[in-house]
């Protein structure tokens, strides 16, 4: 396209230049009148040509300055491309990396949150334990006195034995009969009370194992 733009300018300005020719060869041969008509129509096409000349030089470099703004278009267009490629390449990966870290961070949540359900669980069963050594505690505590209980009413028999004669006997066997009956229910409760503290420590290791799971 720039060979070509220059060849036409070339072209004209060779055409201007016979004319020019023409005009001098014209003021030597012909008379004045016909020469001044002549020299004036030569004149008209030299200043017109001219003209054209300027037109074709102007446009010439117009084109030229946007041949070289597209060039620079295309070179900033392919540098915006790379840029641009870099910028997506760099989202997928920081895409994956926070896909990644939510993975982390849903399972860092769920970890916890077992966790706390885990202690929480723990706090029940010592709260449990704490219950089931003050139950044993008070149950000990009342089969110690269930015991006492039962000296002493052994004691007191033997001391109203050794105190009352043959005659009041039969009153005091009935007496010993009655604390014998009450001695086997009190037997019977401490037997009963025994039970409840053996499954109670039962409850309380078993509790115990599982804590130390």
């Amino acid at each position: 396209m720039k060979y070509d733009l220059t060849l036409k300018i070339f072209s004209i300005a060779s055409s201007c230049n016979r004319n020019r020719t023409i005009l001098l060869h014209a003021e030597g041969g012909l008379n004045a009148g016909i020469e001044h008509d002549h020299l004036t129509i030569v004149k008209e096409r030299e200043c017109s040509l001219n003209e054209r000349i300027i037109n074709l030089q102007l446009k010439y470099d117009q084109l030229a300055r946007e041949h070289l703004t597209v060039e620079k278009r295309c070179e900033m267009y392919e540098k915006n491309l790379k840029h641009y490629e870099t910028l997506e390449h760099n989202y997928l990966e920081l895409k994956h990396n926070n896909e990644c870290y939510s993975r982390q961070i849903a399972h860092a949540n769920q970890l916890e949150k077992e966790f706390i359900d885990k202690n929480l669980q723990y706090e029940q069963l010592e709260k449990e334990n704490m219950d089931l050594k003050k139950q044993i505690k008070r149950l000990n505590e009342c089969l110690l006195n269930e015991e006492e209980t039962n000296r002493q009413l052994k004691n007191d028999y033997l001391l109203i034995k050794q105190r009352y004669n043959e005659e009041q006997f039969e009153q005091l066997t009935k007496k010993l009969n009655d604390a014998c009956d009450l001695t086997r229910q009190i037997q019977i409760k401490l037997k009963r009370k025994q039970d409840e503290s053996d499954h109670l420590k039962k409850t309380l290791s078993n509790n115990e194992t599982m804590i130390e799971k």
